[in-house]
């Protein structure tokens, strides 16, 4: 007996509906953003969310990964207490995750 499960024409309908949500809550987070009066507390707010994004998205990293990725996000955060540049450090952590799964960890 066969049972009907999805098709493909669901999967497309699913991943248009979730661009299309997407794309809503971007536009109109900036929306939000012209229409909001620029106070100093929400600047403050926006300019420390991106650290705090990567910093969550480290540490689930560091936590659900395996040692490769465990040992980029160590050597990522000390390169960040070092120089204080993001850039260099999640460079410094996807090279050094990099040459971990090389090396056969």
């Amino acid at each position: 007996m066969n049972s009907p499960g999805i098709g493909t024409t669901d999967v497309i309908a699913a991943i248009l509906v979730m661009g299309g949500v997407t794309y809503l809550t971007r536009v109109g987070g900036l929306w939000l953003v012209a229409i909001l009066p620029p106070t100093q507390r929400f600047e403050r707010f926006l300019h420390h969310l991106s650290g705090s994004v990567l910093s969550a998205l480290a540490v689930t990293m560091a936590c659900s990964g395996d040692a490769a990725r465990a040992t980029g996000v160590a050597g990522g955060a000390v390169v960040m207490l070092i120089t204080r540049n993001a850039f260099a450090a999640l460079l410094a952590g996807t090279i050094l995750t990099g040459l971990v799964r090389a090396g056969g960890v």
